[in-house]
């Protein structure tokens, strides 16, 4: 008998359907308060390296929940401002918003997948400042295209205020200055970071004014474990207060690299996978990034976007233009 950790099972469950082909699909889901990719990944991993050997996992679990618990009392010392201000909305649900993200109904709305190759990547590269080409990131330039199309494309008005937030993994920053995240956690070590940006600013200056704000937002969260710190203070303080309103306000998740693409279970190659469509369709304003291959062999990304139907069409020119200068 081979056996996991049983604390593992506290947070994830799965289920495998075996296909007529001789193929099978395995399928998890867990509770992301507690868990993240990483960890869901890592799990999976586990379950393969047992079908592989006699042996304990790999990569043993680590547990150690209070490496990223609150303090107490909580301390928050600094907060980005973007971070306060969304924060400071008022309780979800409110009919009255004038975000046509929140006010459409879910029929009116679509889901389309957009690919990026290598040489999409490149043409928007050019847009990018001279002092940032060596820095930038395909994140970088693809979030900030992203959100400056979605943007336009939805029509929110000149003097408002439009959010990005997007999610940056503790893990592997270990150095001076920020969260020790041991090798092994699979807890949710992920924070997010936040920026504001008037619609007037985000839409009227070059693309590489946003693609500068991106990199400078993720530059600055992932550098200092107070900034970590304070934004888990303040999660556990938000959890005594209504929940805030996601008014007009563009989340991306980047599950790249989360490693599914290395599993391994010892009966055929792997063919695909990724998140279901049905988690993108109750989660508004959100996008995620995953790595995709074509026929030929070469890597490309590809970026959900959930839109209501005329915003949509309207968002593909934009990124179109964009694409061809």
């Amino acid at each position: 008998m081979f056996s996991v950790p049983l604390y593992y099972f506290y947070i994830i469950s799965s289920m495998v359907t075996r296909l007529k082909c001789g193929g099978f699909v395995t399928g998890f889901y867990t509770c992301h308060n507690i868990a993240d990719g990483f960890g869901m990944i890592q799990f999976m991993k586990a379950i393969a390296d047992l079908a592989h050997t006699d042996k304990l996992p790999i990569v043993p679990p680590v547990w150690e929940r209070e490496i990223l618990m609150a303090r107490a009392p909580p301390c928050v010392t600094y907060l980005n401002p973007a971070i306060t201000s969304l924060l400071s909305n008022g309780p979800d649900g409110d009919d009255s918003s004038k975000d046509i993200m929140l006010s459409t109904p879910p029929e009116a709305m679509v889901t389309r997948v957009f690919f990026f190759s290598a040489t999409d990547i490149a043409s928007l590269r050019t847009h990018v400042p001279l002092h940032l080409a060596q820095s930038t990131t395909t994140f970088d330039v693809l979030t900030a295209a992203a959100w400056r199309c979605r943007t336009s494309a939805i029509g929110y008005q000149k003097g408002e205020r439009v959010y990005l937030a997007f999610t940056l993994n503790a893990r592997g920053r270990c150095g001076s200055g920020v969260l020790p995240v041991p090798r092994g956690y699979f807890g949710n070590a992920l924070f997010y970071a936040v920026i504001d940006c008037a619609v007037d600013e985000l839409c009227g200056k070059p693309l590489g004014h946003a693609v500068e704000l991106v990199h400078n937002a993720k530059i600055g969260m992932a550098s200092e474990e107070e900034h970590m710190r304070s934004m888990v203070d303040a999660m556990a303080v938000q959890r005594e207060l209504p929940p805030v309103v996601l008014e007009r306000t563009y989340i991306v998740s980047d599950t790249r690299y989360l490693g599914e693409d290395e599993l391994d279970f010892g009966w055929a190659e792997r063919v695909g996978g990724g998140i279901p469509l049905p988690m993108l369709a109750g989660s508004i304003g959100v996008s995620e990034y995953t790595k995709c291959k074509n026929s030929d062999g070469d890597y490309s990304t590809a970026m959900r976007m959930h839109l209501p139907r005329p915003a949509m069409d309207y968002f593909a020119k934009e990124m179109d233009m964009l694409l061809n200068n």
